[in-house]
């Protein structure tokens, strides 16, 4: 005699079923506004929502614009182990729009592209030159 499996049957009628969404644009405020939302609440909500990777913002303080500040968010979202968490980098250092961040360096240290995040860069002469870095490190700018 063979052995019966037996199967949970789930009914999905109505519902979706979905691999883990992307959030390619969120603001986790950490470090420098964690009484606005840290790595580990903002991947808790997501993780909650079926969103399994964020794009972290670089709108922090300090400024995602360093290898140690996109190390800490990756240090951090591994804690927290829920959503996995990729940091964007700043274009331009603290995200005032005038000195290029060393691109080069935050993609090294895990940064998945380069934004400021809504603020202006400065002039048209400082964004080709960060379009054109960004380019040669196939490093994509949001």
């Amino acid at each position: 005699a063979s052995e019966r499996q037996t199967h949970e049957v789930i009914d999905c009628r109505g519902l979706l079923v979905l691999p883990g969404l992307v959030d390619l644009h969120v603001h986790l405020r950490e470090p420098g506004e964690e009484g606005k939302e840290t790595i580990a609440t903002g991947s808790r909500a997501a993780a909650a929502g079926g969103i399994t990777t964020l794009v972290a913002m670089p709108n922090t303080r300090p400024v995602c614009d360093s290898a140690s500040v996109a190390r800490f968010v990756q240090a951090r979202a591994r804690e927290a182990g829920l959503a996995r968490i990729l940091p964007a980098g700043a274009i331009t250092r603290g995200s005032l729009g005038e000195q290029l961040s060393d691109m080069a360096e935050l993609k090294e240290a895990g940064c998945v592209c380069v934004t400021d995040d809504g603020r202006p860069v400065m002039s048209a002469g400082v964004m080709r030159r960060a379009l054109e870095y960004a380019g040669d490190l196939e490093l994509p700018v949001m």
